[in-house]
């Protein structure tokens, strides 16, 4: 990959002089790949306060970089930020559990061959994934370039990069306590009721994150990078939509991880990328010269990714919906609508009126014995 840095850059980026930056980033790649082993193995062990902790003080020492990089290595420096994401998770992990480090290395491992089989299954599956998502991205962004400019490229660079970054408390949920729980279940009917149980607590998290990011948008492109990526605000309408069905597929996904449907989850993202790559290209004749189509495409992609997978689980293990969880798609569906009719509208007012509407959308998703829940926990946490 080292030698075919510029190769690469030249030919999916549609760009020269970024084959140093390739590179950078393909140092990290290593600890990237032992730190996902730590985290299969801490989630194994159900360790999910201490993989909690080590996220999080990683994220805030993560961020104390960000700047000094950009500011002494200037582009280069988001290359190096990915190096720092990758080493320090690792190096909080070896502090905190360096006792446990040493019992690992010195205890001896009884290999099962149908485990060893599984993890290989899964771990294919986790590269062939994330490699075509990798592909579509970087395909995407050179015909962004080769149809728009670079400078649009770095636009819509800014709003996915904010999506994944909000995102990422999604697949903490999911996969720190949505995925062990599902994967303990083995009756469809439970793994239904769960299912859509889950479902719930993923409606009252993503609608809350949606409806914020769409509201402080100006100020997260401030912060996060410049006013010369204001332009990529109204981009925001369209994007949120696909970030919800991008959660809706990731959790519909969940339960085909340990029944090990391998070739499913491999067809339904073929099918999801080779839509993220073609469908630019048929939205171009119909909006021309206009950047809507990129988020578009990422909504409609994300869309096609959770009808495959709902049809399937809906034929495979007989899953519907329960009246709860329509209760809560109406209302949060509504709860959607109404906030961008607030920032549309009347954008001055909905940095107030927002809160004002999540906290009804609270009222309305959140049962009578929940509530009661929440009021212990909040006095003790007072008495306390």
């Amino acid at each position: 990959m080292f030698y075919f840095a510029n190769y690469i850059s030249v030919t999916f980026l549609g760009v020269t002089g970024y084959d140093s930056i390739l590179k950078i980033i393909l140092v990290a790649s290593p600890f990237i790949v032992v730190y996902s082993l730590v985290e299969a193995y801490l989630k194994g062990k159900q360790e999910i306060n201490l993989l909690l902790k080590i996220n999080i003080i990683s994220s805030i020492l993560t961020v104390l970089f960000i700047y000094p990089l950009l500011y002494y290595f200037d582009f280069e420096g988001i290359a190096f930020y990915f190096i720092v994401l990758s080493i320090i998770p690792l190096i909080i992990y070896s502090i905190l559990e360096r006792k446990e480090i040493k019992e690992l290395f010195r205890s001896k491992i009884d290999f099962n061959s149908q485990i060893i089989k599984n993890i290989l299954k899964i771990g294919s599956v986790s590269l062939f994934s994330s490699f075509l998502f990798q592909f579509s991205i970087l395909h995407l962004r050179k015909f962004i370039i080769l149809n728009f400019d670079t400078q649009f490229a770095g636009i819509y660079q800014s709003l996915l990069g904010l999506s994944m970054n909000y995102f990422i408390l999604i697949y903490s949920f999911l996969s720190t306590y949505s995925l062990p729980k599902i994967a303990s279940l083995n009756v469809n009917h439970e793994i239904n009721s769960e299912i859509n149980e889950q479902f719930r607590f993923l409606l009252f998290i993503i609608v809350p994150m949606i409806l914020l990011i769409l509201t402080f948008r100006y100020l997260f492109l401030k912060i996060f990078y410049t006013a010369e990526f204001l332009d990529a605000s109204n981009l925001f309408y369209i994007q949120i939509f696909g970030d919800l069905f991008k959660s809706f597929g990731a959790l519909f996904s969940i339960w085909l991880i340990p029944r090990m449907k391998i070739k499913v989850l491999m067809s339904i993202d073929f099918c999801f990328n080779l839509t993220f790559i073609a469908l630019p290209y048929l939205l171009i004749n119909i909006f021309p010269d206009n950047i809507i189509i990129i988020p578009i495409t990422y909504a409609a992609s994300y869309f096609v990714h959770f009808v495959l997978i709902c049809l399937y689980t809906y034929s495979s293990i007989n899953f519907r919906f329960n009246k709860n969880s329509m209760k809560n798609i109406v209302v949060s569906i509504l709860t959607i609508i109404a906030g961008i009719v607030i920032n549309v509208f009347i954008p001055n007012a909905s940095y107030f009126i927002i809160f004002v509407l999540l906290g009804f959308n609270a009222y309305l998703i959140i049962d009578r014995q929940e509530y009661s829940r929440i009021k212990i926990i909040v006095k003790n946490y007072i008495y306390k």
